[in-house]
């Protein structure tokens, strides 16, 4: 199948729909391969291959054989293919290419026959706005994530101002949303089970996460699979309350969400957000949240509530960090713009696409739509649940391990390692998709099961940090609306470079029949994120544990029995208890939940082979 893509120069887009400048002069998908879907491929035996003009005298006796008629010479053509492999024998219109093919098996004289097929590009939608102007999408690597999963089956729950999801009232549905899939929400504003956006925000984050998505119009979504839960906590002003706040997040988990999107804000600490937030990610759900917008250091609740939620800082379309991104205890950054360059050359503030209400005057008017960029937080909150909700769609649904491989497959920026300007990086759909699919392929194992409780049973509370400052209002900034068609610019799409995770991998040489060892050995390590062995862990780092098992020699113990515990410092009982038995290369890791901030965790390891045990080995690190 691989050569045959590579061979074919004949090649269509996404199956739903084609781009408007193929249709234009093409017409529709099947019209367009009618020709190139009635030939056959065929590799001819060696003795035959450079008698072309005999093999298509053959083909015409046979063909008319089959169809009881004289076949015109342009009727049938046979053609060798660019590389020579190969001929692309073109039958009739009309004709059962199964049955010729069969014929032609039975003639001997080649070695293989199969039909041609069509082949579809990557995933490249085909929304009227996705090359020229959405850059965001482009900048962490969606198109190759689409390939894999759009997030099917996943529940997002987006905690705002309410979505233009329904035609009713004064209210109608936005057009970019039309095919979008949406679960029952809930409006604290009016306490009813409508809600229906007034003010335009929700709307706007909606469109981003999971606008309908290669209907050859608008915009495309992060993930336009998922189905959007509407939970309106904001009035028509952008204005809501914590107790709605804490309040939805409860319901929303208790509903059926898997994600909660947060792309909202207070400035102080509150134990009953806390315990909402704990609440929800004790049911195993995923919480994002936009990091604020006052580009000082300290964020915004619940994005501060470090121990349950995912905080979101903005890039701009350079995939730096946007000036205005709050900084601090970040977890990664994700396009959010700025409306004051145009970067891409599009004739556009570079700020996020997404559809919205049109305003009259200073008013959202909830009947019309129009296209509008808007930067901040908000607007990359959403693309981080959308990501998530892909990752979650493949399988994986631990919130420590999501975060976990959201941080390791992020593209590092600034300083080496996690910082509190770029958190871990730019996010990068691509590999976190790809992580997600071979969790292995990171260093990561199957996690400890997500909870509010610590591993001793007790129930723990985050630490809170100081009030954050310069607090913005939830509303992002946003150009006007607009009416009109972007025009076609030159596209600039900076680009996303995977980042390279090193792990540590012990050199070691197999042995091929090893004896039993007379004495072994550990060397334990405790590892970052990034495979760097540390003493000190920041608080939203997974520890990753690594025992080595040698013999007498030095060579690596495969076979040994490895079982580690970790406590707190001081104290007697333990966190946990792992075993694992050693591959070949004598190595095996173990991955931890997150630990809380303040702590110093000690770690022993022992290893035991044929009755042989090792030393214990015990390692000690903290969590900053």
């Amino acid at each position: 199948m691989k050569r045959r893509i590579a061979l074919l120069t004949l090649v269509t887009v996404f199956c739903l729909n084609i781009p408007s400048a193929l249709s234009q002069t093409a017409g529709t998908p099947e019209n367009l391969l009618q020709d190139e879907l009635g030939e056959l491929l065929v590799v001819w035996k060696d003795e035959n291959r450079a008698a072309l003009e005999s093999m298509k005298r053959d083909f015409f006796i046979r063909a008319q054989q089959m169809f009881g008629r004289s076949i015109r010479d342009e009727e049938i053509t046979v053609t060798p293919a660019t590389t020579g492999g190969f001929v692309r024998v073109r039958l009739p219109r009309n004709t059962d290419t199964n049955v010729f093919a069969e014929s032609l098996r039975a003639s001997g004289k080649a070695s293989l026959v199969e039909p041609n097929q069509r082949v579809d590009a990557l995933m490249a939608p085909n929304d009227t706005y996705y090359r020229t102007n959405q850059w965001n999408l482009k900048l962490i690597g969606m198109e190759s994530a689409w390939d894999v999963s759009m997030g099917e089956g996943v529940t997002v729950a987006l905690i705002d101002s309410g979505v233009a999801y329904e035609n009713i009232g004064a209210f109608r549905k936005a057009p970019d949303l039309a095919n979008t899939a949406f679960a029952e929400g809930y409006d604290f504003v009016g306490r009813d089970s409508h809600p229906n956006d007034e003010n335009g925000h929700g709307t706007h984050i909606a469109s981003i996460l999971a606008a309908t998505t290669n209907n050859a119009a608008g915009i495309a979504g992060v993930a336009p699979k998922v189905r959007v839960m509407p939970v309106k906590i904001l009035n028509r002003y952008g204005q809501g309350t914590l107790a709605d706040l804490a309040d939805a997040i409860r319901w929303a988990a208790d509903h059926g969400a898997r994600i909660i999107n947060m792309s909202v804000g207070v400035s102080e600490s509150s134990e009953i957000l806390k315990q909402s937030l704990a609440y929800a990610y004790g049911k195993g759900v995923v919480l994002v949240a936009a990091a604020g917008n006052s580009g000082a250091n300290g964020l915004l609740y619940p994005a501060a509530v470090q121990r349950y939620v995912i905080a979101v800082g903005a890039a701009d379309a350079r995939g730096q960090r946007a000036s205005y991104s709050s900084t601090g205890d970040i977890d990664v950054l994700a396009p959010g713009g700025d409306l004051n360059v145009d970067i891409n050359k599009d004739g556009y503030g570079d700020g996020v696409l997404g559809q919205t209400f049109a305003m009259r005057g200073r008013t959202p008017d909830t009947r019309s739509f129009a296209y509008t960029f808007a930067q901040g937080t908000s607007v990359a909150a959403p693309h981080v649940s959308g990501i998530a909700a892909i990752m979650m769609s493949l399988g994986v649904s631990d919130p420590a391990v999501i975060r976990d491989l959201l941080r390791k497959s992020a593209t590092d920026l600034g300083v080496s390692g996690w910082d509190t300007q770029n958190g871990a990086g730019l996010v990068d759909a691509a590999r976190a998709i790809s992580l997600a699919k071979n969790p292995s392929a990171s260093g990561t194992a199957p996690a400890v099961a997500s909870s509010s409780e610590d591993e001793t049973g007790n129930q723990t509370q985050p630490q809170s940090t100081s009030p954050q400052q310069n607090a913005p209002a939830p509303n992002e900034p946003a150009q006007e609306p607009a009416d009109t068609t972007p025009s076609p610019a030159s596209e600039q799409t900076p680009a996303s470079t995977p980042s390279t995770t090193p792990e540590a991998a012990p050199s070691s040489t197999p042995q091929d029949a090893a004896p039993a060892p007379l004495s072994l050995k550990t060397e334990l390590k405790i590892l970052n994120a990034f495979g760097r062995a540390v003493t000190s862990l920041v608080w939203w780092e997974a520890p990753r544990i690594q025992v080595r098992v040698v013999d007498q020699d030095g060579k690596p113990a495969q076979g040994a029995e490895v079982e580690i515990r970790w406590r707190v410092q001081g104290v007697t009982q333990d966190l946990g208890v792992r075993t694992a038995t050693t591959p070949l290369n004598g190595t095996v890791e173990f991955i931890l939940n997150t630990l809380g901030r303040g702590k110093t965790v000690e770690v022993g390891a022992l290893a035991s082979k044929n009755g042989i045990h090792s030393e214990l080995k015990i390692a000690t690190f903290s969590v900053r």
